[in-house]
C-alpha cells in the first residue's frame, strides 16, 4: 500500500502536517498513522488510522479539563473560540472521508 495515495483535501484550519502517513506498529506490516489532530482551545484530540484486516479505525480523546469561568471575559473566550472548534471538527470529518476513499475497507475473512 502507497503510504500517501493521492492528492490530499483542502483543510481549513488544520495544517497539512496533521496527515502524518506513518508506521504504527511493526508487528502489524501496513499499519498507518493517517491523520492525527489537536484542537488546544477545548482539548480535543482526533485520529484516523488504516489497519490492513480491520480498514479505517477512527477516534477522538477529550483532555480532561475544567472550566471555571468567573468573570464575562472568560465566557467571552469560550464564545470566541467555539468557530475554530467547529472548523477543525469539520476538518476531521473531512480528513475521514478522504481516509475511507482512499484505503480498503476491512479484509474480509
Amino acid at each position: 500500500m502507497s503510504k500517501q495515495p493521492a492528492k490530499l483535501p483542502v483543510l481549513s484550519v488544520c495544517p497539512t502536517s496533521d496527515f502524518k502517513f506513518e508506521e504504527l506498529d511493526k508487528r502489524d506490516p501496513g499499519s498507518l498513522r493517517i491523520f492525527k489532530s489537536n484542537e488546544p482551545n477545548l482539548g480535543l484530540d482526533f485520529s484516523i488510522d488504516y489497519y490492513p484486516d480491520e480498514g479505517v479505525v477512527y477516534g477522538g480523546e477529550y483532555w480532561a479539563q475544567t472550566w471555571t469561568p468567573d468573570n464575562p471575559r472568560e465566557w467571552e473566550e469560550i464564545q470566541h473560540n467555539i468557530p475554530q472548534v467547529l472548523s477543525w471538527l469539520s476538518d476531521c470529518q473531512t480528513a475521514l472521508a478522504w481516509a475511507r476513499r482512499h484505503y480498503p475497507a476491512r479484509k474480509e475473512a
